[in-house]
């Protein structure tokens, strides 16, 4: 029993007391953090300013189209969806318009 008092349930414990507990044992043991070696450093520094560069571009590109009001559903578009609901039975009205939109020339009134 004495085995049951120096090891209380950790259910027991709220989150702050389990953390606590949890990082006091870490640093009882000289558990640090570690530093993975230069060349896993030098990648994962690259890969994450690769990443803000795309955030910034992905912002931009989502101002520039936000500003294109000239977006016009196309008039038989009803029809459109019908048709390729026939052809694709399995996939939903919205998988039918994005499979449309995807068909669209994405260039199409860009720069005019």
């Amino acid at each position: 029993m004495n085995w049951m008092r120096r090891y209380p349930e950790l259910n027991a414990l709220t989150s702050d007391q389990l953390v606590g507990f949890i990082e006091g044992k870490l640093v009882e043991h000289g558990i640090r953090k570690v530093i993975p070696q230069d060349d896993l450093l030098g990648y994962a520094y690259r890969l994450f300013v690769r990443s803000a560069r795309l955030k910034k571009i992905v912002e931009k590109a989502i101002e520039d189209i936000q500003d294109q009001d000239d977006l016009v559903a196309p008039v038989d578009l009803r029809e459109s969806v019908a048709e390729y609901l026939l052809q694709h039975p399995e996939l939903s009205w919205d998988a039918a318009v994005a499979a449309i939109a995807d068909e669209v020339d994405l260039d199409e009134g860009v720069g005019d």
